[in-house]
C-alpha cells in the first residue's frame, strides 16, 4: 500500500466520525401546518373530498381504502352537507354523539397499507353543548402517539394538517379538547416515502471504524514487511 494512502484512510475516517457526531436521524414524523408545504413534501397524492352525496351515520365508513370510525361506543362518522357546518353544498365528514366528550378519540383513521404521508382539512361543528359557531382544539395522533395540537377557527374556515412518517402509518385518531365534533375534508395519503434520509450516526461510525480498521491493518503489514527485510 502506498504510504500516501494511510493517511488519506484515516483523513476519511476521522471526518467520518466528525459528521457522526453532527447529524442526527430524521425525526420518524414529520408535521406540516399548511397543505402547501404539504403539497411540496408530497407531489402526488390520492385526495378524498365526500363530494356528491350524504352518507348516513355508522360505526365506521370506507372511501378509496381508507376507513373512517368512531373513536369509541358513543361515536359514529358520517358524510354530511355542510350547511350547519359553514359552506352549503359541501360534503364533509363528521363525527357525532348525543354526549358532549372531550378528551376522548372522535374519529379514529385506518389508512392503506404502506401509507407514509397523510392529511386533512380540519375545522370545529357547532358548539357541542351551545349549538353555536365555535372554535375548537384539538389532538391528532399518529400511530398512537400525539404528533399535533391544532387550534381551528370557527366552522367557517378550515385548518390543515398533515404528516410524513419514516414508517407505515397505521391509525390517525382526532380528538376534540374543545369546540364541536371535529370536521374533516380532503383526506389526502400517499405510499410515497419521505425525502432522502440523512445517513444515521450509527452507519457512519460503522463506515468510519471500518476505515480506521482499514488503515490499522495496513499500518501493521507495513511494519511486519520492515521487520522481514531486516531479518
Amino acid at each position: 500500500m502506498s504510504r500516501f494512502s494511510q493517511p488519506l484512510l484515516l483523513a476519511v475516517a476521522l471526518a467520518l466520525l466528525c459528521l457522526a457526531t453532527a447529524h442526527t436521524t430524521r425525526a420518524a414524523q414529520v408535521v406540516y401546518a399548511t397543505r402547501n408545504a404539504f403539497d411540496i413534501a408530497v407531489p402526488n397524492y390520492t385526495t378524498i373530498t365526500f363530494d356528491g352525496h350524504a352518507v348516513p351515520y355508522a360505526n365506521s365508513l370506507t372511501f378509496s381504502g381508507v376507513t373512517f370510525a368512531g373513536g369509541n361506543a358513543n361515536f359514529q362518522v358520517g358524510v354530511i352537507e355542510g350547511t350547519n357546518v359553514g359552506t352549503p353544498g359541501n360534503y364533509v365528514l363528521t363525527s357525532n354523539t348525543n354526549v358532549a366528550q372531550f378528551n376522548v378519540d372522535n374519529i379514529l383513521i385506518t389508512p392503506p397499507t404502506g401509507t407514509r404521508a397523510f392529511g386533512f382539512d380540519l375545522k370545529s361543528s357547532n358548539a357541542a353543548l351551545a349549538g353555536q359557531a365555535a372554535a375548537g382544539t384539538y389532538e391528532i395522533y399518529v400511530n398512537g402517539t400525539l404528533a399535533a395540537t391544532v387550534a381551528v377557527p370557527i366552522f367557517t374556515g378550515f385548518s390543515f394538517v398533515g404528516f410524513t412518517s419514516d414508517v407505515d402509518i397505521t391509525s390517525v385518531a382526532i380528538r376534540a379538547l374543545t369546540g364541536g365534533d371535529p370536521v374533516i375534508d380532503n383526506v389526502s395519503f400517499s405510499g410515497a416515502a419521505p425525502a432522502a434520509e440523512t445517513p444515521e450516526p450509527a452507519t457512519l461510525v460503522l463506515l468510519g471504524t471500518g476505515l480506521a480498521g482499514g488503515a490499522s491493518v495496513a499500518r501493521r503489514r507495513r511494519r511486519v514487511g520492515t521487520n522481514n527485510e531486516l531479518t
